[in-house]
């Protein structure tokens, strides 16, 4: 089993920016003006929770979506994303994510891939993420590949089918305990 000691891991990116919402108790659309036919879809159910969308998919919208949160991470912040797997575009680019990662002083962390690819060894996979432009929004200027050094299988229970893998690089940046 593994304590970790200082270790806050915050996921600041939010991927997918809904438009709809049902059951929420309160629903703001900061990107415009709150009609009454936004509240449709409104409960007086005090265990809803509240929601935050944007019809703007920007720099500017994802910073205010996150403000609205309240929360201030403290400690080590990872910002885990995929780096993209070229020749595909299907990545975060850092001209979307990259206010919102330095406004939470984040790292970019990521690991190798298991099943090949341009991601799948460390060397290659810091060339991808430099090429993404990547490190210059990463915390000391480096994106964190947490499986760089490895990592330990941590046995489970005789019915898991397999052990769990627990990449090295963090443990010993999180200041773990095993």
């Amino acid at each position: 089993m593994m304590r970790l000691k200082k270790c806050v891991a915050f996921i600041a990116v939010m991927a997918v920016l809904c438009v709809g919402f049902a059951a929420a108790s309160k629903t703001l659309d900061i990107s415009q003006e709150v009609t009454a036919a936004d509240t449709m879809y409104q409960t007086d159910d005090p265990d809803a929770p509240d929601v935050y969308m944007t019809t703007a998919i920007d720099a500017e919208a994802l910073v205010k979506i996150y403000d609205r949160l309240g929360f201030v991470p403290e400690g080590n912040v990872a910002v885990k994303m995929s780096t993209g797997e070229p020749p595909n575009s299907n990545y975060l680019r850092p001209e979307l994510i990259g206010d919102l990662v330095k406004k939470v002083d984040g790292t970019i962390v990521e690991c190798n891939t298991a099943y090949g690819g341009s991601r799948a060894s460390t060397a290659a996979h810091r060339q991808v993420i430099e090429d993404h432009g990547l490190n210059a929004i990463s915390k000391n200027g480096v994106a964190d590949i947490m499986d760089e050094d490895g990592y330990l299988e941590i046995p489970r229970s005789r019915s898991a089918k397999r052990n769990v893998k627990d990449n090295r690089g963090f443990c010993r940046r999180a200041s773990c305990e095993l």
